[in-house]
């Protein structure tokens, strides 16, 4: 999807990747939406998912129906993945939790 109104439901997919030697431990996943590329926890909030464990060395494409903010303001937004958001994962690089789609969506 690249528009949809506040409220409409939409589908969001992501790479996770555990580059580390050791499962992860569970997580939380937020979907945000940005008017800009820099994510923060102050950015709209689409849905969170509580995630399980991810084995060492692990990759999972994930799929997920997720809701446009109700009472997003009509605008143009990046729509972001943000992982492990409560820092519970002990992490070499915490750098690399968060990543958008190139593609801009719309709130009419």
């Amino acid at each position: 999807n690249t528009s949809g109104a506040a409220g409409s439901a939409i589908n969001v997919g992501y790479v996770r990747e555990n580059l580390g030697n050791a499962n992860s431990g569970p997580t939380r996943l937020s979907i945000r939406w940005s008017t800009d590329t820099v994510f923060t926890a102050s950015d709209a909030q689409g849905c969170i998912v509580d995630l399980a464990n991810s084995p060492a060395n692990g990759l999972a494409n994930v799929f997920l129906a997720c809701s446009v903010p109700a009472g997003l303001a009509s605008g143009t937004y990046h729509v972001g993945v943000m992982i492990d958001e409560l820092g519970d994962v002990t992490e070499i690089n915490e750098t690399n939790n968060v990543a958008f789609d190139p593609v801009l969506f719309t709130v009419p």
